[in-house]
């Protein structure tokens, strides 16, 4: 499997035969990729419609951030709020099919910043950090929510930021 908590999971209800392969990158996905350097300010979040209660709060963050910043722009890809109108300034983008055409999509458009909300269900636990990963290999500045598949490789205001909770006066003050 691809984290220790998963393993030991594993190990405690099934099976004492579990290795952890440790999570990566593959940094040719990104080689020679061209990346979008304009003027917006583009903050991003890809995911699965499964996500959707873990990014809903945001409905309450966007307006006020396009309010407060006229070149920001928020973009979705394969789900995003209910509730939050498409515009010229919220976007989304459908799934697409492999993952090497994600993380071609995700570096092209140039998020400056990536979203990582998670809602802390125990599936949650089990999870890679591989937002962080993909977020890092694209030079996205992250803002996390403070989750167990963080705590080894991100560091709070270091190398992303981490937000505590899932409220929208947090998220927006990060």
């Amino acid at each position: 499997c691809n984290s220790v908590p998963l393993a030991d999971y594993i190990q405690e209800r099934y099976t004492k035969r579990v290795s952890v392969v440790p999570p990566m990158f593959d940094f040719n996905l990104v080689e020679g990729g061209d990346s979008y350097n304009g003027e917006e300010i583009r903050i991003g979040f890809a995911g699965s419609s499964s996500r959707l209660k873990d990014i809903q709060f945001l409905k309450n963050v966007i307006p006020e951030i396009l309010e407060k910043y006229p070149s920001v722009v928020f973009e979705f890809a394969g789900v995003m709020p209910e509730g939050v109108q498409i515009s010229d300034r919220v976007r989304y983008f459908k799934p697409v099919s492999s993952y090497a055409e994600y993380i071609s999509f995700q570096y092209s458009r140039g998020w400056k910043i990536g979203l990582a909300p998670l809602l802390g269900s125990e599936s949650d636990c089990y999870k890679t950090n591989n937002k962080f990963r993909e977020y890092s290999a694209c030079y996205t500045a992250g803002i996390y929510s403070d989750s167990l598949s963080y705590k080894d490789s991100l560091i709070d205001n270091v190398n992303g930021l981490v937000c505590y909770s899932l409220n929208p006066q947090e998220w927006l003050l990060a």
